[in-house]
């Protein structure tokens, strides 16, 4: 029996999809791997660029140092009723000496409710002027894989959203077939009509 010809084509033919919907979700499956394969690269582009750029940005921002400030007004923080958060950051003035011996002053963000003389630690570059925190390498990794997820995750779930919705077109089809199906042989089967 294996010698037969009939028999060793339906043996070639098995592993085949035989209807429509299957040679169509094999190709959505394909085309979707290929997108997320993309997808993927894409994302590890857009980590490695940001990361290439806040590492640089960090190397510039390393001669910054941390010196302690004298704020020079009190600090009084309106807090909103009902809202319980971390303490909110008031703009005031602050007056800090600079590693050439010279005294300046400028604004920044603190934490209140402060008094006038409290020391505050601000930032400030060889130039002795006011400048933001620095970023760190840490930083630079973390910002890199939040934006390569904040692309990578909505990219996979439209691809899992496209995969389910093919799967369910093509489950409404065969259902539709079964049932065409079973309406012509179920009279024969059930015993309610002879064979023609």
């Amino acid at each position: 029996m294996r010698s037969n010809p009939i028999f060793r084509r339906r043996r070639r033919r098995r592993g085949l999809p035989r209807r429509a919907e299957d040679w169509v979700q094999g190709l959505v499956a394909c085309t979707l791997i290929a997108m997320a394969l993309f997808a993927s690269g894409v994302a590890m582009v857009i980590g490695a660029r940001v990361h290439s750029d806040l590492h640089r940005r960090a190397h510039v921002e390393s001669f910054r140092t941390q010196v302690p400030a004298v704020l020079l007004v009190d600090v009084q923080v309106a807090h909103t009723p009902g809202v319980h958060g971390p303490e909110s950051l008031v703009m005031a003035p602050v007056r800090w000496t600079g590693a050439d011996g010279v005294e300046r002053s400028g604004e920044v963000r603190v934490p209140g409710p402060r008094q006038v003389g409290d020391s505050v630690p601000v930032w400030i570059d060889p130039g002795g002027t006011l400048v933001g925190r620095p970023v760190t390498p840490d930083e630079a990794v973390s910002s890199a894989v939040v934006l390569a997820g904040m692309f990578l995750i909505p990219a996979f779930g439209l691809l899992v959203a496209t995969w389910c919705a093919v799967r369910r077109w093509a489950l409404g089809r065969c259902c539709a077939r079964w049932e065409r199906e079973w309406a012509c042989v179920e009279p024969v089967w059930s015993g309610r009509q002879r064979w023609p």
